[in-house]
């Protein structure tokens, strides 16, 4: 097979695996029998007497041109996938900086995965038509073993990432991809956590400052009131925590996402500006703010990790004998229907404060109905725990309250 060899060397020459890889088995792995066969035959002084390549059109190909022409194809998709660099046709500056550097890894991977299911299954990954026939035989694969459509919307981002050519406006057409993505979120629509009830927040946030996680409960405050993602509350600073002005605003406010840190949000924003208003937390969330507003502003407020936080946050639901599942991305969720629910913001309000780029974003949070199923949910001793700690929410952080005694297990 040197013939082949030779060829992916040539079509090589602008060097799209920074490095050395064994060609001959790249191209079996790659390419199908077929391409392999094609190449030895372009490359062969016996070509003339073998049937010329076709496309799947049947058209015949010019077997000098079709070999390299689907090798630099094939190749790179399969160098992009590996995270390849300085390659003439890789991702410029600009593009790979298009979107962050955690979703640009993600992409990545989602795109490996795909090429190496391909590989396992003898699919060839070169022209558009193979490529849309692969994506949907894999995309059938992940629905069938229970996964959600958004792994779906993730890959075919990820191939249009890599290859701009097969996005929804690029040259090469993929439309059986984009159908089955289609009928995957059908079948599977998005599942959106259900909100939790704000004395339930207040119970948690009552454990963790009674066993001396009080910023844990604090910056879990600030996630359910100000529907923060965890991303976005353990990156704030003491910079961002902002004090009220003479004409301008009589709260407190964060400014998220600020222009010169050069972080923005999932929405691509920046300086995001949200008051701490909400009527459960007046006055004392001033008190609170003061200290957050100390240190030197460019410096993280938390001194904990997000790791350290889940499990804290963890052994408090357990501690509180919850036993459905809660999760801290739920306060999030659990913000917008505990304001709508108490009349305190309408849904225009909710979007703008939860940085929703789409109103229905708003409509598939905004679930104040099942506040009162979660409420009735709970076991009589931990409510009423849960009562308390939200009546007395102030002087438990605070720490001017002895502590709560837990519920009694039943």
């Amino acid at each position: 097979m040197a013939p082949v060899a030779d060829a992916l060397a040539r079509a090589l020459s602008q060097e799209f695996l920074k490095e050395k890889v064994d060609l001959e088995a790249l191209a079996k792995e790659i390419l199908s029998t077929a391409d392999v066969r094609a190449l030895a035959v372009a490359q062969s002084s016996e070509s003339e007497e073998e049937e010329p390549p076709r496309t799947p059109t049947g058209r015949a190909r010019r077997p000098d041109q079709t070999a390299e022409m689907r090798l630099r194809q094939a190749l790179r998709l399969y160098a992009l996938s590996q995270n390849a660099k300085d390659c003439a046709e890789n991702l410029s500056y600009l593009e790979e900086v298009s979107v962050g550097p955690q979703v640009n890894v993600s992409y990545k991977q989602e795109a490996r995965a795909f090429f190496e299911w391909a590989t396992q299954h003898h699919l060839a990954l070169v022209e558009a038509d193979e490529i849309d026939n692969a994506l949907v035989a894999y995309m059938n694969s992940l629905f069938f073993q229970g996964h959600q459509a958004w792994r779906g919307q993730k890959l075919l981002a990820s191939i249009a990432f890599l290859d701009s050519s097969l996005g929804r406006n690029g040259a090469r057409k993929i439309p059986r991809s984009w159908r089955a993505l289609k009928g995957w979120m059908i079948k599977t629509p998005p599942r959106s956590r259900l909100p939790q009830p704000w004395m339930l927040w207040c119970g948690i946030m009552a454990d963790l400052s009674q066993r001396g996680f009080r910023g844990m409960a604090v910056m879990l405050l600030l996630m359910v009131t100000c529907y923060l993602r965890p991303s976005d509350a353990m990156r704030m600073r003491h910079g961002d925590v902002i004090p009220p002005a003479h004409g301008v605003s009589r709260y407190w406010s964060l400014l998220l996402h600020r222009a010169e840190h050069g972080i923005t949000s999932k929405t691509k924003t920046v300086d995001d500006s949200l008051l701490l208003d909400t009527p459960s937390t007046q006055p004392w969330i001033a008190t609170i703010a003061r200290v957050l507003r100390q240190g030197k502003e460019s410096d993280f407020i938390w001194t904990f990790s997000y790791p350290d936080f889940t499990r804290e946050f963890g052994r408090s639901v357990r501690r509180l004998g919850i036993e459905h599942s809660v999760v801290p991305y739920m306060a999030r969720h659990s913000g917008p229907s505990i304001d709508r629910v108490t009349g305190l913001r309408d849904l225009l309000e909710i979007q703008k404060r939860g940085r929703w780029l789409q109103f229905k974003s708003v409509q598939r949070y905004e679930k104040h109905a099942r506040l009162a199923e979660v409420t009735n949910s709970l076991s009589a001793a931990t409510a009423a725990y849960m009562m308390a700690a939200e009546v007395h929410l102030e002087a438990v952080l605070l720490h001017r309250l002895p502590p709560l005694g837990l519920p009694p297990r039943a």
